[in-house]
């Protein structure tokens, strides 16, 4: 058990108004909010939100459609569903020549790894301007400081991933990590309530993937698997590139990868928190 206090300054706590969760549709996220509507005392929330990239593979947002009809009609708990763009088929213009730009994603290079744009446009910032709009807020101002808590579904065996807000109006909280749950924990609960196991959540193409996750992918969901095959065969000379792109960390193409040696994390190195939970 790791107190709030711990991690966030008691005024700030104190200045909460609001508690909105990040939903992912992956595991972690589904136990936090059920969590919440069961343990309101402690963890309540008022609303989440999902910010759909438009890369999440078919079973994620079936899982979305499924989990939100369920806190609903349960709890009157509303999950509203946000979108900037559609990632995938922006990026596909991209490489078409249709556009001029495009939200980065984090692609291995020959030498090294791209820097990330995708999570703060498609995921961060589309969540930030529902919530502000939501709530009226504005210009800097005493009254709205830290008045909004968003609770992130990350558990304690992720415990690296946990990040400070560095905005003026909100906090980020962990209740997962507060109580102690590890991954598995949030499974048992949304089995205990009867519900169907999440499925891991992240993009189809995403580069952060590990070993585990791809034959995860491979093993049971083969249509998507052919997707993000073909998605990397696309990628190969991205634009503006003297070096070939990969979505694998080996630099390989996706389809000749060896899985036999596999690592055990969800994601290699996903941080903020708004993906794959």
């Amino acid at each position: 058990m790791i107190k709030r206090e711990t991690y966030i300054n008691k005024e700030k706590i104190k200045s909460i108004k609001y508690n909105i969760g990040l939903y992912g549709a992956g595991t972690q996220s589904t136990g936090m909010i059920l969590m919440a509507l069961t343990e309101k005392k402690e963890c309540g929330l008022d609303y989440a939100i999902f910010s759909d990239v438009g890369a999440e593979p078919d079973h994620v947002l079936e899982y979305k459609e499924y989990f939100a009809e369920y806190v609903f009609n349960e709890f009157g708990f509303k999950i509203y569903t946000v979108q900037y763009k559609n990632l995938d088929h922006e990026i596909r213009e991209y490489l078409k020549g249709n556009r001029k730009r495009v939200s980065q994603i984090p692609l291995f290079t020959e030498t090294g790894m791209l820097k990330r744009q995708c999570t703060q446009d498609y995921k961060i910032a589309v969540a930030d301007k529902f919530i502000k709009k939501e709530h009226g807020i504005k210009r800097k101002n005493s009254e709205q400081s830290n008045s909004i808590a968003l609770h992130m579904g990350i558990s304690i065996d992720e415990i690296q991933r946990l990040k400070y807000s560095t905005q003026w109006w909100k906090v980020l909280l962990y209740p997962l990590i507060e109580k102690g749950m590890r991954r598995n924990d949030t499974i048992q609960l949304v089995k205990k309530h009867g519900l169907k196991e999440p499925p891991r959540s992240a993009c189809y193409f995403c580069p952060f993937h590990s070993n585990y996750y791809w034959k995860y992918l491979y093993d049971n969901y083969p249509m998507e698997y052919e997707k993000a095959i073909e998605f990397d065969e696309l990628i190969r000379n991205y634009p503006n590139m003297n070096q070939k792109c990969y979505l694998h960390k080996s630099r390989k193409p996706l389809k000749n990868v060896d899985y036999t040696q596999s690592d055990f994390m969800d994601l290699i190195d996903e941080c903020h928190g708004y993906c794959g939970m």
